[in-house]
């Protein structure tokens, strides 16, 4: 068997013989044709193989999107600012929001289900197109019977939000930003069964109309790697989700009340992004 130092021997002969043979070579090849290795110019592209073949693998589209494209989800406590009427136990037209409802409640949803994604067109300036939701739940009165409290069912808002961004990049890992926006939201009211009907033919409904909000945003991202952020916000927004009652009795209606839930609120988002 042959010894580890035998072998490292004869690999060693075979490349001092290629080393050797290589600048031997290049001096036969000057004999014969009267060139010098100084006269034997090698072409830029040639030298630049490798950089451009690495260069070769980005497509348009990457250089498009590197530094200006996010996408990422975020989660949401939100706080309504004008949540009460202060008229519990008054009815329609008495100073409550509709019928007997006088006040709402916050419907929070923590889960990370609001997704978003931003475009910068330049270092500073970008839109986000996202999608929200705002739950409450009505609080209500039995008549004037300011000790039993019911429910007559939530009320929400959700739809697509479009915001124009202005962000300050600097040499830290914080990045905060402003913003300015409308949110698109289609209106629904999801009436309690016991509200809704009666044995007795009696028959309810909400309707709750479209409604384009103002948002006001500020917040600052964290980059925690070179393409993953963290997002950390709070927005107001400035909604009044207007309604409509109807009452029937025995399939006819009677009764057609409007009114007003104002679902103005700050919001307070944590997010996770991935910048491109």
């Amino acid at each position: 068997m042959v010894s580890k130092a035998t072998q490292y021997l004869f690999t060693g002969a075979i490349f001092s013989t290629l080393v050797c043979s290589a600048p031997l070579a290049a001096l036969s090849q000057e004999a014969a044709t009267g060139k010098t290795s100084s006269d034997i110019v090698v072409p830029a592209q040639d030298q630049n193989a490798s950089n451009e073949n690495a260069l070769s693998k980005e497509t348009p589209s990457d250089h498009y999107f590197t530094g200006k494209l996010q996408i990422g989800t975020r989660s949401v406590l939100r706080v309504l600012t004008d949540e009460d009427s202060g008229h519990i136990g008054d009815t329609q037209g008495s100073g409550t929001f509709l019928g007997t409802i006088y006040a709402l409640d916050e419907e929070q949803n923590y889960a990370p289900l609001k997704p978003f994604i931003t475009f910068y067109f330049t270092q500073y300036i970008g839109i986000e197109l996202a999608y929200d939701e705002i739950e409450a739940v009505t609080l209500a009165t039995n008549y004037g019977d300011v000790t039993s409290i019911k429910t007559d069912g939530p009320v929400s808002l959700s739809g697509p939000t479009l915001s124009l961004l202005g962000r300050l990049p600097n040499k830290t890992a914080f990045t905060p930003y402003g913003g300015i926006g409308f949110g698109f939201f289609s209106g629904d009211f999801e009436e309690d069964s016991t509200w809704a009907g009666s044995a007795d033919g009696r028959f309810r409904k909400m309707d709750v109309e479209s409604e384009t909000a103002l948002l006001l945003t500020v917040g600052t991202t964290y980059a925690f790697t070179p393409n993953w952020l963290l997002d950390l916000s709070i927005q107001y927004v400035s909604a009044d989700a207007d309604a409509t009652f109807f009452g029937y009795t025995n399939g006819v209606l009677d009764t057609q009340d409007p009114g007003s839930f104002p679902m103005d609120n700050i919001a307070f988002r944590l997010g996770l992004v991935y910048a491109f």
